[in-house]
């Protein structure tokens, strides 16, 4: 069994990549909309490429790793954030650079889950909060850090900021090779594909729908919307009686109907709203205070020392035995 003191590090790193790809991207935004000529609404699809690639590919990439292993999982999701990254840095159009961002998004989506997964491996049960809160202390430090890097590189070139975790990448890469375990579920579970394309299109046209909702656009910009989000609806619904008939379901109906992954989504759900905020307040300053590029980056440093500190103290909370009723 691998060692949690040699697992741990390689863990953390490999999310560390994936969380500094969204902390560098807020401090970069205006000088890639200078670069490009882009107006405030077209340089948000270079964040919104990102999230709409995490959410779609996280249902794939999950599955991925109790079918083929979490360490070759691992590494290929990794390695594609680090391909979309060199893609990003050197893209000669607003076009390139948005599939790099899509590959980025992709190979992040898996880099968490797979985490967390290979903790529940190797780290015992008393051991495993305090695991996982030093993997949730990773998004702080990306933007503790992302930002101070960004707001360093972008004077010089912004694609310099696409290049700078390149070198961290690869070393994690072969690192995760050598040290984590490739545990999967089972050898002759198949891949749910047909689920997979359906839960995909529900995720990727209500995620657009919500992406499109403007209070300023008139009817019919927002109708448009409106039918992403019923198309979305609809595959929710088809993939519903797909997994109730399928052998080995991508994600279990069953599944959600326990207490405890419901407050653990509905908590999920919160914290990415507020996290989601954290992109653009650099700009916010940018604009509503008129600081410049670099200053901009520092003014997240509250904010995100707290969080960097509060993760893994949360981890390590202990509950009483009647607190743990759920």
């Amino acid at each position: 069994m691998a060692r949690p003191a040699r697992v741990l590090p390689v863990l953390f790193l490999g999310t560390l990549v994936a969380a500094l790809d969204i902390a560098l991207i807020g401090p970069s935004l205006s000088a890639i909309e200078a670069a490009f000529g882009l107006t405030e609404r077209a340089s948000a699809w270079i964040l919104n490429a990102f999230i709409l690639a995490n959410l779609v590919g996280l249902p794939f990439t999950a599955r991925l790793g109790d079918v083929w292993g979490k360490r070759a999982t691992f590494a290929s999701c990794l390695s594609l954030l680090a391909v979309g990254s060199i893609i990003v840095a050197s893209a000669p159009s607003i076009s390139v650079l948005l599939i790099g961002r899509v590959l980025q998004g992709l190979g992040a989506s898996g880099l968490f889950p797979m985490a967390a997964a290979v903790v529940g491996d190797v780290v015992t049960p008393a051991r495993r909060g305090a695991a996982l809160g030093l993997l949730g202390s990773v998004f702080g430090l990306a933007f503790l850090i992302g930002p101070i890097i960004a707001g360093i590189l972008v004077q010089t070139s912004w694609r310099l900021v696409f290049i700078a975790p390149l070198p961290l990448a690869l070393i994690v890469i072969a690192a995760s090779l050598i040290v984590l375990p490739n545990t999967r579920l089972t050898d002759h579970e198949r891949f749910d594909t047909r689920g997979a394309l359906l839960l995909g299109a529900a995720l990727l046209l209500g995620a657009l729908g919500l992406t499109r909702f403007d209070a300023l656009a008139g009817i019919a910009y927002n109708g448009v919307a409106a039918l992403l989000i019923t198309g979305g609806a609809a595959f929710v619904w088809l993939y519903g009686r797909h997994a109730a008939r399928a052998a080995s379901p991508l994600i279990a109906p069953a599944f959600f109907a326990r207490r405890q992954v419901g407050l653990a989504a509905l908590f999920s759900f919160g914290a990415g709203l507020v996290e989601a905020l954290f992109v653009f307040l650099p700009k916010y300053c940018m604009v509503a205070y008129g600081v410049d590029r670099s200053e901009a980056s520092y003014l997240l440093l509250p904010l995100v020392v707290c969080i960097t500190a509060g993760a893994p103290v949360a981890g390590r909370a202990r509950f009483s035995p009647s607190d743990q009723r759920f």
